[in-house]
Protein backbone atom coordinates (compact mmCIF):
# COMPACT_ATOMS: atom_id res chain seq x y z
CA UNK A 1 0.00 0.00 0.00
CA UNK A 2 2.82 2.75 1.09
CA UNK A 3 3.80 2.24 -3.37
CA UNK A 4 4.74 5.15 -4.95
CA UNK A 5 3.47 5.12 -8.99
CA UNK A 6 4.91 7.87 -10.81
CA UNK A 7 3.57 8.99 -14.15
CA UNK A 8 4.75 11.41 -17.13
CA UNK A 9 2.25 13.95 -18.17
CA UNK A 10 3.55 15.09 -21.31
CA UNK A 11 3.75 18.90 -21.68
CA UNK A 12 2.98 19.08 -17.81
CA UNK A 13 5.28 17.07 -15.80
CA UNK A 14 4.80 14.30 -13.58
CA UNK A 15 2.20 12.93 -11.44
CA UNK A 16 2.63 10.50 -8.08
CA UNK A 17 0.08 8.92 -6.41
CA UNK A 18 0.60 7.10 -3.10
CA UNK A 19 -2.74 4.76 -2.41
CA UNK A 20 -3.03 5.61 0.76
CA UNK A 21 -5.91 2.39 1.27
CA UNK A 22 -8.17 0.60 -0.65
CA UNK A 23 -10.73 3.76 -0.66
CA UNK A 24 -8.26 6.94 -0.70
CA UNK A 25 -5.49 7.98 -2.45
CA UNK A 26 -2.57 11.15 -2.53
CA UNK A 27 -1.62 12.47 -5.85
CA UNK A 28 0.55 15.04 -6.79
CA UNK A 29 1.41 16.70 -9.79
CA UNK A 30 4.69 18.73 -10.11
CA UNK A 31 4.10 20.86 -13.29
CA UNK A 32 7.40 21.93 -15.28
CA UNK A 33 7.06 25.92 -14.07
CA UNK A 34 7.43 24.45 -10.22
CA UNK A 35 3.60 24.88 -9.48
CA UNK A 36 1.86 21.46 -7.93
CA UNK A 37 -1.43 20.13 -7.00
CA UNK A 38 -2.06 17.97 -4.62
CA UNK A 39 -5.68 16.19 -5.08
CA UNK A 40 -7.00 13.67 -2.04
CA UNK A 41 -9.58 11.09 -3.54
CA UNK A 42 -12.12 8.99 -1.00
CA UNK A 43 -14.38 7.19 -3.09
CA UNK A 44 -17.76 8.03 -3.07
CA UNK A 45 -16.87 12.02 -2.13
CA UNK A 46 -15.50 15.18 -4.81
CA UNK A 47 -11.80 14.86 -4.99
CA UNK A 48 -10.15 18.24 -2.93
CA UNK A 49 -7.58 19.97 -5.04
CA UNK A 50 -5.00 22.26 -3.42
CA UNK A 51 -2.74 24.21 -5.53
CA UNK A 52 0.58 25.24 -4.26
CA UNK A 53 3.01 27.25 -5.43
CA UNK A 54 6.78 26.09 -5.53
CA UNK A 55 8.18 27.73 -2.04
CA UNK A 56 4.83 26.88 -0.58
CA UNK A 57 5.37 22.94 -1.92
CA UNK A 58 8.92 23.19 -0.37
CA UNK A 59 7.66 24.28 2.76
CA UNK A 60 4.97 21.70 3.66
CA UNK A 61 7.85 19.15 2.10
CA UNK A 62 9.42 20.44 5.09
CA UNK A 63 7.30 20.37 7.92
CA UNK A 64 6.08 16.61 6.31
CA UNK A 65 9.63 15.62 6.56
CA UNK A 66 10.42 16.46 10.26
CA UNK A 67 12.26 19.67 9.96
CA UNK A 68 10.27 21.69 11.73
CA UNK A 69 9.26 19.61 14.37
CA UNK A 70 9.62 16.01 15.26
CA UNK A 71 7.23 14.07 17.70
CA UNK A 72 8.20 12.17 20.47
CA UNK A 73 7.21 8.38 20.30
CA UNK A 74 3.73 7.74 21.75
CA UNK A 75 5.24 5.65 23.99
CA UNK A 76 7.42 7.97 25.26
CA UNK A 77 4.74 10.36 25.85
CA UNK A 78 2.47 8.19 27.89
CA UNK A 79 5.16 6.97 30.54
CA UNK A 80 5.81 10.66 30.91
CA UNK A 81 2.82 11.95 31.16
CA UNK A 82 0.63 8.94 32.76
CA UNK A 83 -2.30 9.72 34.50
CA UNK A 84 -3.83 12.93 34.54
CA UNK A 85 -0.59 15.05 34.10
CA UNK A 86 -0.78 17.38 31.26
CA UNK A 87 1.61 20.30 29.47
CA UNK A 88 -0.08 23.74 28.76
CA UNK A 89 1.41 26.78 27.56
CA UNK A 90 -0.07 29.53 29.37
CA UNK A 91 0.34 33.60 28.54
CA UNK A 92 1.33 35.42 31.19
CA UNK A 93 -0.51 38.76 31.52
CA UNK A 94 -0.96 39.86 35.71
CA UNK A 95 2.03 38.09 36.62
CA UNK A 96 4.89 40.56 34.87
CA UNK A 97 7.38 42.03 36.45
CA UNK A 98 7.15 39.38 39.35
CA UNK A 99 9.12 36.24 39.81
CA UNK A 100 8.70 32.97 40.17
CA UNK A 101 9.04 32.90 43.63
CA UNK A 102 7.23 35.79 44.38
CA UNK A 103 3.77 34.41 42.68
CA UNK A 104 4.72 30.89 44.81
CA UNK A 105 3.41 28.95 41.77
CA UNK A 106 4.49 25.89 42.79
CA UNK A 107 2.77 26.07 46.35
CA UNK A 108 -0.56 27.86 45.34
CA UNK A 109 -1.29 26.22 41.92
CA UNK A 110 0.66 23.02 42.41
CA UNK A 111 1.84 23.04 38.75
CA UNK A 112 5.50 23.36 37.60
CA UNK A 113 6.72 26.06 35.38
CA UNK A 114 9.80 23.91 33.29
CA UNK A 115 9.81 26.47 30.69
CA UNK A 116 9.61 30.02 29.66
CA UNK A 117 9.02 31.37 26.28
CA UNK A 118 10.13 35.08 25.85
CA UNK A 119 10.67 36.23 22.19
CA UNK A 120 12.37 33.94 20.10
CA UNK A 121 14.16 32.27 22.88
CA UNK A 122 13.64 29.59 25.28
CA UNK A 123 14.67 29.33 29.11
CA UNK A 124 14.54 25.84 30.72
CA UNK A 125 14.31 25.08 33.86
CA UNK A 126 13.68 28.67 35.46
CA UNK A 127 14.59 29.30 38.95
CA UNK A 128 12.40 30.92 41.71
CA UNK A 129 14.35 33.93 40.92
CA UNK A 130 13.43 34.72 37.53
CA UNK A 131 11.24 37.51 36.54
CA UNK A 132 8.14 37.18 34.45
CA UNK A 133 8.29 39.49 31.48
CA UNK A 134 5.51 41.11 29.84
CA UNK A 135 5.13 38.96 26.61
CA UNK A 136 6.21 35.20 28.17
CA UNK A 137 4.51 32.21 28.03
CA UNK A 138 4.79 29.54 30.77
CA UNK A 139 5.21 26.69 30.09
CA UNK A 140 3.76 24.15 32.92
CA UNK A 141 3.30 21.08 34.12
CA UNK A 142 0.53 19.46 36.16
CA UNK A 143 -3.07 17.96 36.56
CA UNK A 144 -5.95 19.96 34.79
CA UNK A 145 -6.82 21.66 37.98
CA UNK A 146 -3.68 22.72 38.96
CA UNK A 147 -3.03 24.18 35.32
CA UNK A 148 -6.72 26.21 35.52
CA UNK A 149 -5.25 27.21 39.18
CA UNK A 150 -2.07 28.74 37.03
CA UNK A 151 -3.94 30.62 34.45
CA UNK A 152 -5.96 32.12 37.16
CA UNK A 153 -3.05 32.69 39.32
CA UNK A 154 -0.56 34.84 35.74
CA UNK A 155 -3.70 35.15 33.17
Amino acid sequence: MDEVFEAELPGVGKKYTLRLDENRTLDIVVHEDGRREVCYEESGREPVVIPLTDEQARKVGLILAGAYFRPAPAEALSSVLAGRVKIEWVRAGRAAGKTIGELDIRRRTGASVIAIVRGESTLPNPSADTRIEEGDVLIAAGTLEEIQRLKELVG
